[in-house]
């Protein structure tokens, strides 16, 4: 019984990651990101958490420490500097927290940041932030570019 639920669970893990796989991370990039790190809500909350709190050192012009920003998702997340990249660009292709992901895009002049660094969006200053309950709930078109909230 208990090795037929494990193995229930690891064929659902692997039809998962397959669907991760085929989702399109330009139209879907939280929904992607949540599952390609096996997060729950309670880690995406704390991911949100942290952006919030650089977006607001940002916005009050102190200078931020970026060595401190990845500590946090290493220490809150167990993020290392090389997921974080794909948790950037998650944020920045969803529209959110786009201060913070173009400055550390910005520090950080690797071709992952490419679209971030050679692209800037249009305004920063018209960016407005969904509310926390939202943030699951948007999809977003990568051609037209537009928003649609599901659920």
């Amino acid at each position: 019984m208990m090795d037929d639920l494990k193995d229930q669970v690891e064929r659902l893990r692997f039809q998962l990651q397959l669907l991760a796989e085929s989702l399109d991370h330009h139209a879907y990039p939280i929904q992607t990101l949540v599952i390609a790190l096996d997060w729950g809500d309670e880690e995406l909350t704390l991911a949100i958490d942290i952006f919030e709190k650089y977006s607001r050192q940002l916005e009050s012009g102190e200078k931020v420490s970026w060595v401190a920003f990845e500590e946090e998702f290493q220490d809150q997340l167990n993020i290392s500097y090389q997921a974080l990249k794909s948790i950037i660009l998650a944020f920045y292709r969803n529209r959110q927290w786009l201060d913070v992901c173009v400055a550390y895009a910005q520090a950080h002049d690797v071709a992952e940041f490419w679209e971030i660094n050679d692209r800037e969006p249009e305004s920063l200053d018209t960016f407005k932030r969904p509310a926390r309950k939202q943030i699951h709930n948007i999809r977003r078109d990568s051609t037209t570019g537009s928003e649609t909230r599901i659920g």
